[in-house]
């Protein structure tokens, strides 16, 4: 009803949150291509001048780290899914890891989904349409035991690195897995009474 004016007020904040909710993710995808372009040499000056501070502080965190690949696509037939993770990178002790791009402010706190994303995509098969499967990164020696968790928490400066457990990660992918395996099957039937 028009005249109910707590549901309109309702209504109205629950708009507000969806608007800041959506901001957020546009946010965080606008920083995720800046960083590659970033990766690529360009010049923060002409980047957006509200995120240019969150720009810097990737700059800074990933100075000696390599880059070996960006938004690559992979299969994982043992749990059946694909994706594309954000980095393959070398760190300065040689190790190659899997690495994502996290712009949310408590993903440290939660660190959980991160993990299990990053070892799904580190036991991986790279994928082309063409040629198909044609390498798993292990075989390529990318670390299935740690993984890169570039924190850069939208506009506010700042940005740190963590390494994943993908022991753990895997765990909870395999898990989640059978988990979803089992909610196809019906533990149910109509009861029906036992003849006497």
């Amino acid at each position: 009803s028009l005249d109910n004016k707590k549901t309109i007020g309702d209504a109205v904040e629950q708009a507000m949150v969806a608007a800041k909710s959506g901001e957020a993710a546009n946010i965080g995808t606008t920083l995720h291509s800046l960083t590659e372009q970033v990766d690529a040499g360009g010049d923060i000056e002409w980047m957006p001048t509200d995120l240019r501070a969150d720009l810097e502080a990737y700059k800074r965190a990933m100075v000696d780290i390599q880059i070996l690949s960006s938004e690559t696509f992979i299969v994982q037939d043992q749990i059946k899914c694909a994706g594309t993770f954000d980095r393959l990178v070398r760190l300065p002790d040689g190790r190659i890891m899997v690495a994502d791009v996290k712009t949310g402010q408590n993903e440290p706190q939660y660190p959980h989904a991160t993990a299990t994303q990053i070892a799904i995509y580190s036991r991986g098969h790279l994928y082309t349409p063409e040629s198909g499967r044609v390498g798993s990164l292990a075989d390529l020696g990318v670390s299935t035991t740690t993984g890169l968790m570039i924190h850069m928490p939208a506009k506010t400066g700042t940005c740190t690195l963590y390494e994943m457990d993908l022991v753990t990660g895997w765990t909870l992918a395999t898990v989640a897995y059978e988990v979803r395996l089992m909610q196809k099957s019906k533990p149910i039937a109509p009861y029906t009474p036992a003849p006497f």
